[in-house]
């Protein structure tokens, strides 16, 4: 069983979040064997970076719903290109902006080092109510990238789902409304011996109607 290991950031981009690691066997509903606090500190040229690029995408995007909507538009080549290299760099200096927060601040150091020491494949939970760390790339930092971790988000507060019962619980019988219309390439009797074998098979009850008027129908439903 991979080993959960659960990061609540909570906070502002600009002013910074306080940082706690807990890390369990199992799912959330484990005891957490350890709990290690810290920060991070705050970084809005990050959030800078992060706008960049989501301009950069948005532009890119432009251009190409102008090329669907006109296919007989021409656009230079090396537009297409640029556009695409601007997109992909902005990328790049967001994930190293990302890398370079996360890897350098020193009140997060101690978080980051047990996650060094972790191993591989474990499943990381971030927990924030943050909406700008919800967006940014964290699959792009290098220490998750590395230990191939999987990575997942949520809320700080929300409500755990009741456990699921391991009981099956009886299920009713599968009714099916079969609807018999006209037609001179129609076999019928072979349709409905088809669905009757298939319907028997699966313990299913059928109700047959022949060009039934909508009141009909609207009874049946």
């Amino acid at each position: 069983m991979k080993r959960l290991l659960t990061l609540i950031l909570d906070g502002e981009i600009e002013q910074g979040f306080d940082a706690t690691l807990e890390i369990r066997q199992g799912d959330l509903h484990s005891p957490s064997q350890t709990r290690i606090k810290g920060r991070l500190s705050g970084n809005r040229d990050l959030l800078n970076c992060y706008r960049h690029w989501q301009q950069r995408y948005l532009s890119l995007e432009m251009l190409f719903r102008a090329l669907s909507a006109n296919p007989e538009q021409v656009t230079n080549s090396s537009q297409r290109g640029e556009a695409f290299a601007a997109c992909r760099r902005a990328a790049e200096v967001l994930e190293e902006s990302l890398n370079h927060w996360l890897n350098t601040d020193l009140e997060f150091r101690s978080i980051r080092d047990k996650l060094l020491r972790s191993g591989k494949k474990f499943q990381l939970l971030l927990q924030t109510n943050n909406p700008w760390l919800r967006r940014f790339p964290w699959h792009r930092w290098d220490l998750l990238a590395e230990a191939q971790a999987d990575v997942a988000l949520s809320a700080i507060e929300y409500d755990c789902p009741n456990p699921l019962n391991p009981q099956p619980t009886p299920k009713g019988k599968v009714k099916i409304l079969a609807i018999l219309g006209q037609g001179a390439n129609l076999n019928q009797q072979a349709d409905q011996q088809a669905l009757e074998e298939l319907a028997g098979k699966a313990g299913a009850q059928i109700t047959w109607r022949q060009e039934p008027q909508a009141s009909e129908l609207n009874q049946q439903f």
